[in-house]
């Protein structure tokens, strides 16, 4: 069977963490899976922007970016990406590692803005148009 795995970037955050997830996938494996590993990285991409001086902007947890961030995003993103896969290796698992946007795997389009719903005191709503910048959609 294949399966597909999301992971958190906060699960991918401390060695023994990752060591721990490559024994369960060794399990799975073995049990016959075929597996993909989709990793996130929103947390690390925060803190690196933090320490770049990139203004973090999110409009309910929904990150607005801009090319500053994107770079970081590459950064942080390719970092975890080696990290998951040298532990995957180091604990004799066959893995290889690649972007979405590696060799065409995926295509994307800009989104456009997105209204985006503000409850208000007494009731009410309002809606505000939301262009969240350099952020894709499959």
């Amino acid at each position: 069977m294949k399966v597909v795995l999301k992971l958190s970037g906060k699960v991918l955050e401390q060695a023994e963490h990752r060591d721990s997830l490559a024994e369960q996938v060794r399990e799975l494996i073995e049990e016959g899976y075929r597996l993909a590993l989709v990793h996130g990285g929103g947390k690390q991409l925060t803190e690196l922007c933090q320490r770049l001086g990139i203004e973090v902007t999110q409009v309910q947890g929904r990150r607005i970016t801009d090319e500053a961030t994107r770079d970081a995003a590459r950064m942080v993103f390719s970092a975890i990406n080696r990290d998951l896969v040298a532990t995957l290796l180091a604990h004799d698992i066959r893995a290889v590692g690649f972007a979405a946007f590696d060799g065409f795997l995926t295509r994307t389009h800009r989104r456009p803005p997105l209204a985006i719903h503000h409850p208000v005191k007494g009731g009410s709503e309002r809606f505000e148009t939301i262009d969240f910048g350099l952020v894709g959609e499959i």
